[in-house]
């Protein structure tokens, strides 16, 4: 299901972080299902870790594949793909951030 602003669901906000908002299903990039798996996981910052290492495995597994690719009028580029690795590697590094200052320790009794 494509991102829609006016839902909102735990699926969406991580979608809005990670930048994944296309509102047609054709050029999402990652699947409701991913994002459905990631929000099962925990609190929505590590949800949005998640999806951004998975962002950058997919990217970092293009940039290595081809050079470049041509599909109608949408060219990707090897350096195209690397930079987006990198960028969401960085942005998974500060959702793990995030996460881990909403963690409260607890010692009592």
């Amino acid at each position: 299901m494509a991102y829609n602003s006016t839902r909102m669901n735990s699926n969406d906000q991580v979608r809005l972080y990670v930048g994944d908002i296309s509102t047609s299903t054709a050029s999402e990039l990652l699947a409701d299902s991913d994002y459905t798996h990631f929000n099962s996981l925990g609190n929505v910052w590590i949800a949005a870790q998640r999806a951004a290492n998975s962002l950058a495995a997919k990217f970092t597994g293009i940039s290595s594949d081809i050079a470049e690719k041509k599909v109608g009028d949408l060219t990707i580029k090897y350096s195209d793909a690397a930079s987006a690795a990198s960028g969401y590697k960085t942005l998974a590094q500060k959702f793990g951030r995030m996460a881990a200052a909403q963690i409260i320790p607890y010692a009592g009794g």
